[in-house]
């Protein structure tokens, strides 16, 4: 029997710590107030302001990916206009974090559709509008520029003066630059970004994947399929019986491809394994940033590459290296991994989910069951789950068997369904809480955002934002050369 503690907090009522808290880890987020970056402890103790005033007039709302691979730099866009009704623009900035200097390589974009970094390198990827004026053919000059933010110069940029608004692309990064592809074509068409420039290329293909590595996989008529390997240009034809590339998903060079059934396939040596006849996709939770929510299941790889897992129409999850596929338990409804050995699966449907760990290898259940519903964020220690049910966010410890159930913003409605997001800090003792009503997921309103400890005896409440919120600052991020605030 769960012990149900009621803490009656005011959500809206900002609570001020008497005492700092060394302890406390940082979080960043936009404050509009400030027209700065706001970089303090969870407690609100050692604030720091960052891009103070960088951008003009008023602005509420921001978007972007953050910080940096080494965190000497913030990357992010101001948005103009609102995002649901399809009527905003963004614009793109950058800011060391040390001197405060911008990445004037940006000032090339009025719009930046897309602003990501690489993986591991302080290479920012801009795609936008270099002139947002359009001619009698609703045509704008395009632009890719792939940036080095350190040096704040383009290593290769393509510009054209041929492309309608509606342009779609997406974009895969590769260990020595990007691939962007046009995917709104007849045909798709690749554009290969690196140090020794632009290579543009296409394939008459309606559908393909680009693993990390630079492994292009796709159709190429009726029933042919291809591996082609983009640092090389060699190509290998596959046989196998799938027809189109519902899901594919990458670890490494091995790909699983999702079509009905399931293959393995390895691009290294261009063959595809059969793995099953059928797999169950259309509902499931998976873990993507430490959080479970509905949806097709992804995550199938466990986090090291070693094993995937896959469940059968019949309710069998199953675990497999690509050899062998040992069964781990029946009669489940959902799955997501929770670390390289261990997988917490639901065991019947909604509203109440029933969850439970087991061990890859079929051999260890978990005494621990808790029922959920909607979302689920499971701590990185794993001693914790929280989510958002009536009458508002609750946290979990599995240890103690105690639901510690906090009310929801006094300006949501009580009897309302709403939901939000929930990050946990890797200490596993914080976590900020974003809530956003039902009625408002579909329009401009911010999420209502508070970081809690764990204990429930300190909860602050932070500012109101849309889309950037409130982040936990990574430990890569190093802030000594930031003044304090007044």
């Amino acid at each position: 029997m769960l012990k149900i503690i009621v803490l009656t907090l005011l959500l809206l009522v900002t609570i001020s710590p008497v005492i700092a808290q060394n302890d406390a880890p940082y979080l960043y987020y936009y404050d509009p107030n400030e027209s700065a970056f706001v970089i303090e402890r969870a407690d609100g103790t050692d604030r720091h302001l960052l891009a103070q005033g960088v951008m003009p007039g008023e602005v509420h709302s921001v978007a972007g990916p953050g910080w940096s691979p080494s965190g000497q730099w913030l990357a992010w866009q101001r948005i103009i206009g609102s995002v649901q009704q399809l009527e905003a623009t963004f614009v793109p900035y950058a800011v060391n974090i040390d001197n405060g200097q911008l990445v004037t390589e940006l000032d090339a974009f009025e719009e930046s559709i897309v602003l990501d970094w690489h993986p591991s390198r302080d290479w920012l990827l801009a795609i936008g509008l270099a002139d947002s004026t359009e001619d009698g053919f609703g045509r704008q000059i395009f632009r890719i520029a792939l940036i080095d933010t350190s040096t704040d110069t383009t290593i290769a940029a393509y510009n054209s003066e041929s492309f309608p608004r509606s342009l779609v692309t997406t974009h895969q990064w590769q260990p020595d630059g990007v691939i962007v592809i046009r995917t709104n074509a007849d045909s798709p068409v690749f554009w290969q970004f690196n140090q020794d420039g632009v290579t543009q290329f296409e394939r008459q293909a309606t559908t393909y994947s680009i693993s990390p590595a630079g492994h292009l996989v796709y159709n190429f008529g009726s029933g042919g399929w291809a591996v082609e390997n983009l640092n090389t240009r060699q190509t290998v034809l596959l046989e196998g019986d799938f027809t189109s590339l519902d899901i594919v998903e990458w670890s490494g060079s091995r790909a699983l491809i999702a079509d009905g059934g399931l293959w393995l396939l390895d691009a290294s040596s261009s063959t595809i394994t059969p793995i099953a006849d059928e797999i169950q996709l259309p509902f499931g939770y998976h873990f993507g940033d430490g959080f479970m929510q509905p949806g097709h299941i992804e995550g199938m790889w466990s986090s090291d590459g070693k094993h995937f897992a896959y469940m059968t129409p019949d309710g069998e999850l199953l675990v497999s290296d690509g050899l062998t596929s040992n069964l781990v338990i029946d009669k489940i409804w959902t799955w997501g991994w929770i670390d390289t050995a261990t997988i917490l699966v639901g065991l019947n449907d909604i509203p109440n989910t029933i969850f439970m760990q087991v061990s890859i290898d079929g051999m260890h259940h978990s005494d621990k069951i808790f029922y959920v519903r909607h979302m689920v964020w499971y701590s990185p220690d794993e001693s914790r789950a929280a989510g958002f049910d009536n009458p508002g966010p609750w946290i979990m410890d599995f240890a103690t068997d105690d639901l510690l159930q906090l009310p929801r913003s006094e300006s949501i409605d009580p009897t309302a369904d709403y939901s939000g997001e929930i990050l946990w800090h890797e200490s596993s003792e914080w976590l900020i809480v974003k809530e956003t009503p039902f009625v408002s997921m579909m329009g401009d309103d911010p999420a209502l955002n508070a970081v809690i400890r764990v204990d429930g005896n300190m909860r602050r409440q932070l500012p109101n934002c849309f889309i950037l919120c409130v982040e936990w600052l990574p430990e890569r991020v190093n802030i000594q050369n930031l003044p304090e605030s007044d």
